[in-house]
């Protein structure tokens, strides 16, 4: 007898959650982004990393560089760039999550022995995952830092690679 296709593979994780969350995002974060840097400390962490004197953060190591090297791109100013690096950042840790919690185990689910119990943890998964990312992609603090020029959700980005 032939197995239905969850049974084959249990514990697979659904890379369609994390992509399929990814574009959600970023689709909601680049509409949604600034132009211009917002006033406030995002233009002071903004411009105190371009200018010509301007020493290497200590503070922001990595952001700093990377400010620098997207304040090189032509054709676009350097907010709008950090900006849509933010956005960018923003959106795969929305991925990122969703594929994370995609791969949680529901033990509970596979205890009894209904034949539709792989189906049902896939099912958990994939709603946990889903969830989990909109929960981070519409929370007013994480679209804040994923709409300016802020280096949150680059840190954040940086701690879901770990």
């Amino acid at each position: 007898m032939k197995q239905p296709k969850a049974d084959r593979r249990p514990f697979s994780v659904d890379r369609r959650v994390g992509a399929g969350m990814f574009a959600v995002a970023l689709a909601l974060f680049v509409l949604t982004a600034g132009r211009t840097v917002a006033p406030g400390y995002p233009a002071d962490a903004l411009w105190a990393r371009l200018g010509d004197e301007a020493p290497l953060s200590v503070l922001h190591p990595l952001w700093g560089g990377a400010v620098r090297l997207l304040d090189r791109i032509p054709g676009i100013t350097a907010a709008r760039a950090v900006n849509l690096f933010s956005a960018l950042c923003g959106a795969a840790c929305a991925g990122l999550l969703g594929a994370l919690m995609g791969r949680v185990r529901y033990r509970g689910l596979l205890v009894d022995g209904a034949p539709d119990r792989f189906v049902r943890e896939w099912q958990a998964r994939r709603l946990s995952g889903w969830v989990a990312g909109l929960y981070l992609a519409v929370s007013i603090q994480f679209w804040t830092a994923s709409t300016r020029s802020l280096p949150d959700s680059f840190h954040l980005f940086l701690l879901l690679l770990a």
